[in-house]
């Protein structure tokens, strides 16, 4: 299991994308030894030139613990690379990689996801939420906004389609995407 683990923290990333109008940082911390939790970033453009033109975020949770959990993850990670690399609208990739894996894995299995790309200059930020806890825009004045638009949880139904939300950054303004383990939190007394 201590390999499992050590290949699957592997698979995330190690750096994250910096510039000049954004920051952006991660944590992984499964609550056992191996998780189905998934992070990523990919971003265009040439990084010596300044800011990327686009930054997409991905998060997601595989339903599960364990090393069923984690192999389907890497299967996850794998496909959305994959389709990313000839799919650049997000509804789409959505699509294409849902129905990949319902075509691959059991009825039992499935994926909340959220993919979200940040158009650098513009501070445009399309997404897609496939299931996925809902994050938290938090706004520089204060307010908060759910980002919900998107569709079914991946790997249950293959033609499930997904539509694209967007929502324009601000200046200071914070984007908070996390799993349920965060809501699903307890202390000793189970509060």
């Amino acid at each position: 299991l201590a390999v499992a683990r050590q290949i699957q923290q592997d698979l995330l990333p190690h750096s994250f994308p910096q510039g000049e109008r954004f920051e952006v940082s991660a944590i992984n911390l499964p609550s056992r030894e191996i998780g189905g939790d998934y992070y990523d970033f990919m971003t265009s453009g040439d990084p010596e030139e300044g800011d990327p033109e686009l930054l997409l975020m991905v998060i997601a949770d595989v339903s599960g613990k364990g090393t069923p959990a984690a192999l389907l993850m890497a299967s996850l990670q794998a496909t959305l690379r994959a389709v990313r690399e000839v799919q650049p609208d997000l509804a789409k990739t959505a699509e294409k990689v849902n129905a990949a894996l319902c075509r691959t894995t059991d009825t039992e299995k499935f994926v909340t996801l959220f993919m979200a790309e940040l158009e650098v200059e513009s501070r445009r930020l399309r997404y897609v939420n496939a299931g996925h806890n809902f994050p938290i825009l938090a706004r520089a004045s204060g307010e908060q906004v759910l980002l919900e638009e998107g569709g079914l949880l991946m790997g249950v139904m293959e033609t499930a389609e997904y539509e694209e939300g967007e929502v324009r950054l601000e200046p200071n303004d914070v984007l908070v995407l996390y799993t349920d383990g965060v809501n699903e939190a307890q202390n000793p007394a189970r509060e």
